[in-house]
């Protein structure tokens, strides 16, 4: 029985730092990778670290609350070195805080406690890479962040992959199909509405927050969140920010640089970034451990025990990765959405070549990409920039549209920037193309 809330923490770290001990040697007489018996062994290491998790478990926490992640078994996570340096009581519940310094990184845990009778358990323990207390963005950087926004920013051209999307067909209820030709229902669920009051939106992944605001600032209100799913999945996730229907689109750039929004545990969060000033590290932690353990296409508001709701965070479609940002205008020019995408219901047209007539490489048909053509040197070089590796292929035509003999594409030099030098042929260039094949087609929705 432990009367004290820190007993009951010092007595599980101890136990749990014996139970690792005992168990290591079985590991070391067990194969590494998969933990099961070899040579003469006859028991599963796994099974024998499951197993003493669970004991640990069933003798400090509140039965059948406190779960220990047992898949693993490496460097001990708690040890005699995990010092106990905060306690609070409030009734029946407490926190305690103890820390792990190390010479690289200092590792912090809070423990959940509740009062059982006369006895303290643990509820849950909660590992923190950062001080708990801290902002997660600290003040500079949000001042910083804040002050790179704009209600006047410019809108940049849409990439001509993206250019035949048309996002607001995701919060149309209808059937579509997917490559496999399996048809479901695209719905349209509201999620809930947040306080915008600072009026600069920031998208990123609540588990590994890389925040950077939307360039483009939005007048301060409160904004609806509604989500699309079809095939058990979020399709997409917006924000309403006025009545019209969107009938453009642009990228949504970010401070940061791109569209895009990058994703690793799953989820992004909308959120207003001047309310997380007051959010640190625990409030968000406590945001998305829930999430971890919710199966389905979660959706919820956030308010980081706050009462007014500042965001909302929603699973991502095909889980990590990047997924794009865009801007909806409706007929007026009004900006009246902002959707992220997860292209669950996009489909990819074939690539199609882009001709550029010789010497005229400031064609319009570039516009929207990264890509740049020109002549420099003597002897004449063909010279490609492809900074985004947008390019599969690059071949020279002549007049009749075949290739140009003497013409190879796979014999070029890179510069120190990276850009392709390729070495021309002689005799006439009359009537010359060159042809550059991208390496991915163009995206349309289903």
């Amino acid at each position: 029985m432990a009367s004290e809330p820190a007993a009951r923490v010092r007595a599980f770290i101890d136990d749990w730092y014996a139970r690792w001990g005992a168990t290591a040697p079985v590991f070391e007489a067990s194969d590494q990778e998969s933990g099961e018996a070899r040579g003469d062994a006859q028991v599963d290491a796994f099974e024998v670290w499951r197993s003493a998790l669970q004991g640990v478990a069933e003798r400090h926490g509140v039965p059948g609350v406190l779960a220990l992640p047992d898949s693993s078994f490496g460097p001990p996570v708690h040890t005699p070195d995990e010092q106990i340096v905060a306690e609070r009581v409030t009734g029946d519940s407490a926190v305690v805080q103890t820390v792990r310094r190390d010479e690289l990184l200092d590792e912090h845990f809070e423990y959940d406690l509740r009062r059982l009778d006369d006895d303290w358990r643990i509820e849950r323990v909660v590992e923190y890479l950062d001080d708990p207390d801290d902002p997660i963005m600290p003040p500079e950087a949000l001042r910083d962040a804040l002050a790179g926004t704009s209600p006047d920013a410019p809108f940049a051209a849409l990439h001509p992959v993206e250019a035949e999307l048309d996002h607001g067909s995701l919060f149309v209820p209808r059937d579509i199909t997917d490559e496999a030709g399996e048809t479901s229902r695209l719905q349209v669920q509201r999620v809930g509405t947040f306080r915008c009051a600072s009026g600069v939106l920031a998208a990123f992944d609540l588990g590994y927050p890389d925040i950077s605001p939307f360039l483009r600032a939005v007048p301060p209100g409160d904004y609806a969140v509604e989500t699309s799913t079809a095939f058990g999945r979020n399709a997409a996730v917006r924000v309403v920010l006025g009545p019209g229907e969107p009938i453009a689109w642009r990228p949504a750039e970010r401070l940061e640089g791109g569209h895009g929004v990058g994703v690793d545990a799953g989820n992004v969060a909308i959120v207003d970034l001047a309310a997380l000033g007051s959010v640190t590290v625990r409030d968000r932690e406590r945001a998305f451990a829930p999430l971890a353990v919710t199966r389905g296409p979660f959706a919820r508001m956030l308010t980081f025990g706050g009462e007014t709701p500042v965001g909302a965070v929603v699973e991502s479609g095909w889980g990590d990765g990047s997924y794009f940002a865009f801007w909806g205008f409706d007929e007026t020019g009004a900006l009246v959405q902002l959707v992220v995408d997860f292209m669950l219901a996009a489909t990819m047209d074939d690539p199609e070549p882009i001709d550029l007539p010789w010497g005229a490489f400031d064609d319009p048909t570039l516009e929207g990409w990264s890509l740049t053509v020109g002549l420099e040197g003597s002897p004449l070089r063909l010279v490609v920039d492809d900074p985004h590796d947008e390019l599969a292929e690059v071949a020279l035509l002549d007049a009749a549209g075949d290739p140009v003999p003497g013409f190879d594409a796979d014999e070029h030099e890179l510069d120190e920037d990276d850009r392709m030098h390729y070495a021309l042929p002689g005799g006439s260039r009359d009537g010359w193309l060159v042809r550059l094949l991208p390496s991915t087609g163009v995206l349309r929705l289903r």
